[in-house]
């Protein structure tokens, strides 16, 4: 039998070819300086603009999995910008930017209420950095905001909504489920270099960045799973969604964060009323039970050093020394807000503020942020910039509602529940900024970036039902 050849023309795109041009040259000219390795970045890069769109979603929930995976993403300790999400971003945003400027329009998914409060935001920050007085650390911080920015695109151009009921919650959830896991794994069995200190003894941080973050982000996962565990259509789904639960309130309790503690009672309460209709005079009693199997566990298999972390918080800011050092951030930021109340001392400067301040005589002499997001940007860029940084908080959160009432009115109830978790999820991530600096941390993006993408799916679903009716 002959063989079949193919003869037809196989073309390549002018986003593609550009990009081509693009990245060759620089990959060929690294090949011949002291550093040829940075050559293989540019080659990845190629290889990126080369796979099929299909391909570069995929890559894209790449970047989602690996938020919980912080030490699991750092290729260099020297060149901090070598990650594995920062280098698979960036290629994906030349491509983006290529096809912009050849099809000579923006996509359309770009297109958001919510940009013209982030652009107040961010010339803020450049007329503050500007006049800072440590402006070359503000320029930094500026460029913190235009690397979450672009996130924040990234996430309203990649994010489908076919991919918004299953495929986005079920990475999330997953991603932080196994991460929560390795944490509990490494406080069990103590390994070290996945764990930190605390006067109680030692705490999970897991492959995070630390352990106040794997309490942040499994409080952020918490809604979703309850969801695919309330709304999941397959048994396995639901099963799936408790073993998740149950590694994510491992991480919790072995971070012994103070502040997850707080948090986890504020969201387990909001998720438990957002799915009160399905907890039935008829499944009451099976819930009770549940609940008081999975917490009689908890409170059996909970460590004594966690018990009495919690009980600190009688003390207050006197409870230990990182409760003290927290109060005196407070103290040092706001004698810097009426020093500077307008613009402030430029984006994200509070390290040098607190280097500055009186209140450092009493600690070690160490560069932190203030441990409160809203303090760093009152701090930063004064009532203006947190003003508008609230408003931005503000609109999201509305962006939510009107999603939901939307879809409500319509009839498309499965919908609106799943988007309410989505709502939860984002409250979790900008409340628990009271007690984390953490304005550029990829889930609270998401969960702004989400706020916009629920609401564009919701306007379109209500008028495709209205077009039916």
């Amino acid at each position: 039998m002959a063989l079949r050849t193919y003869t037809g023309k196989t073309t390549l795109s002018l986003p593609v070819l550009a990009g081509i041009l693009l990245l060759l040259f620089p990959s060929l000219i690294f090949l011949v300086t002291p550093y040829p390795y940075i050559s293989l970045i540019f080659a990845l890069g190629l290889c990126i603009l080369l796979i099929p769109k299909q391909t570069k979603s995929f890559l894209f929930y790449v970047i989602i999995f690996f938020i919980p995976f912080y030490k699991f993403r750092i290729l260099s300790q020297r060149y901090e910008f070598l990650k594995v999400d920062y280098i698979i971003a960036f290629f994906l945003v030349l491509f983006i930017l290529i096809d912009i400027i050849l099809k000579k329009r923006f996509p359309v998914a770009l297109r958001a209420p919510v940009w013209k409060y982030l652009f107040m935001f961010l010339l803020i920050n450049i007329v503050s950095a500007l006049l800072s007085p440590y402006r070359e650390y503000a320029i930094s911080g500026l460029n913190t905001v235009l690397i979450a920015y672009i996130f924040i695109a990234l996430n309203l151009i990649s994010v489908e909504k076919e991919d918004l009921n299953i495929k986005l919650p079920f990475i999330i959830t997953s991603a932080i489920s196994i991460s929560a896991g390795i944490g509990l794994i490494a406080y069990l069995f103590k390994i070290q270099g996945l764990l930190e200190g605390v006067e109680q003894g030692l705490r999970a941080e897991g492959v995070t960045s630390g352990a106040n973050n794997m309490a942040y982000m499994t409080l952020f996962a918490i809604p979703l799973i309850t969801h695919l565990i309330f709304e999941g259509e397959k048994k396995i789904v639901r099963i799936a969604g408790v073993l998740m639960l149950m590694l994510c309130l491992g991480g919790l309790i072995t971070s012994f964060s103070r502040g997850g503690f707080l948090f986890s009672i504020i969201i387990t309460t909001a998720t438990l009323f957002h799915h009160r209709k399905k907890i039935t005079i008829r499944n009451f009693g099976l819930f009770v039970a549940m609940a008081g199997i999975v917490l009689m566990g908890l409170l059996s298999a909970v460590p004594g050093e966690y018990i009495q972390r919690q009980l600190t918080l009688k003390k207050g800011t006197q409870a230990d020394i990182s409760t003290q050092r927290r109060a005196a951030y407070q103290s040092a930021g706001f004698k810097s807000f009426l020093k500077h109340p307008i613009l402030g001392t430029g984006p994200f400067t509070f390290r040098q503020v607190w280097l500055d301040s009186e209140e450092i005589k009493r600690f070690k002499f160490v560069p932190r942020p203030a441990h409160n997001t809203y303090m760093d940007i009152l701090v930063g860029t004064g009532i203006l910039g947190l003003l508008t940084f609230l408003i931005v908080i503000y609109k999201c959160f509305r962006d939510y509602t009107v999603a939901i009432r939307s879809l409500m009115i319509s009839g498309n109830e499965k919908l609106a529940s799943l988007i309410g978790s989505y709502r939860i999820s984002y409250f979790s991530s900008f409340a628990y900024l009271i007690i984390m600096s953490a304005f550029e941390h990829k889930l609270f993006l998401l969960g702004v970036s989400l706020s916009q993408i629920c609401l564009r799916i919701a306007q379109g679903t209500v008028q495709e039902h209205e077009a039916n009716v």
